[in-house]
């Protein structure tokens, strides 16, 4: 690798957490409210496919409108949104954990340069994993009591609702301990790393594509980074960095995430079978649900149960949850160029 960068940004540029974290914090936090709130429903739909066997309702729950079919029938519209307070609450600090564990790792990695500078694949594929280990501690108990909650039905259970939110989780901590909010942690690190990896490193290629086409070469590598946006120094005269649209980001959030949620998705149905389990009742292991699965449930077949509402999830999420961030970086880049220029 030449030591001499190929069209050098004219000015340097300090990462966005370390310059404004507050504006990270509240994007972040911005960011997650919308993806969760409008996602939920599929999220909803999922869980309920993967969750089922296909021995217990194979024509209720063999596909995403049979699923919405049943769900509609037997139960009230808010059904679909069974378990986002729970989602809310988690997904606000761990959204903004895991970017910012992202960003921070991606810019610690490209200064030591083993792995290349910040734009390279293995520093990607590294500072996602740091991201996901480190934001699992919050991701891993919101899945526990959210699954738990979104599979069940007035039907099972008559008394849901807020009421039965705190129910469940004096009924897990009473019957597991704090332990059983963190049911499958290390099952779900073997989902969400991969996805994670996938995730950024075609996420940040995509966007290095994005904007090799859309801006200057002179300017397109500062807009490599999905999570670094840049902040003029205030030593240098401040102009407006060059900033991908929107239609760029939604595009290039949207394919990697439909890629990323097609690696994982086997695993993802083990990970919300353990943890979607009723607390104090008959606890199945990851191998066990692997080989009834297998033995049961048409072999390979098994594994991409849910597949479609999976990919219908996660690409609304990670579109809205990335170009969102995204856009309210850029504007606050734009805001204080101007007012550097005032």
């Amino acid at each position: 690798m030449s030591n001499t960068k190929k069209n050098p940004p004219p000015l340097l540029y300090p990462t966005f957490l370390h310059s404004d974290p507050l504006s990270h914090v509240a994007f972040s936090s911005c960011a997650a409210i919308v993806a969760r709130t409008v996602a939920h429903p599929l999220d909803t739909l999922k869980t309920r496919i993967q969750f089922a066997s296909t021995s217990t309702n194979p024509t209720a729950l063999g596909h995403i409108r049979a699923t919405i079919r049943s769900t509609l029938k037997n139960e009230p519209i808010t059904a679909l949104y069974r378990g986002l307070p729970v989602a809310l609450l988690f997904s606000v600090p761990a959204l903004s954990v895991y970017l910012g564990a992202y960003d921070y790792s991606k810019t610690k990695l490209g200064k030591w340069g083993k792995l290349g500078e910040e734009d390279a694949m293995g520093v990607h594929a590294i500072a996602s994993c740091c991201a996901e280990v480190l934001s699992g501690a919050l991701w891993t108990p919101m899945e526990v009591l959210k699954n738990k909650l979104q599979v069940q039905t007035k039907a099972t259970n008559p008394t849901i609702g807020s009421l039965h939110t705190w129910a469940l989780c004096k009924s897990i901590y009473r019957n597991e301990g704090l332990r059983g909010f963190y049911k499958g942690y290390f099952l779900a690190l073997g989902v969400f790393v991969p996805y994670t990896m996938v995730y950024f490193m075609s996420y940040e290629q995509l966007k290095m594509r994005a904007a090799a086409i859309l801006l200057p070469k002179s300017a397109s590598s500062l807009t490599t980074s999905s999570t670094t946006s840049p902040l003029p120094i205030s030593s240098q005269p401040a102009s407006l960095p060059p900033q991908l649209p929107f239609i760029a980001y939604v595009i290039c959030s949207g394919l990697s995430g439909a890629l990323a949620g097609g690696v994982s998705n086997g695993l993802d149905i083990v990970k919300t079978r353990v943890q979607a389990a009723a607390a104090g009742g008959t606890q199945q292991s990851a191998t066990t649900i692997v080989r009834h699965m297998w033995t049961h449930e048409g072999k390979w077949r098994a594994f991409g149960r849910g597949l479609g509402a999976r990919i219908l999830w996660i690409m609304p999420t990670v579109t809205l949850s990335m170009s969102v961030y995204e856009m309210l970086k850029d504007w606050r880049v734009r805001q204080l160029t101007n007012d550097a220029n005032l």
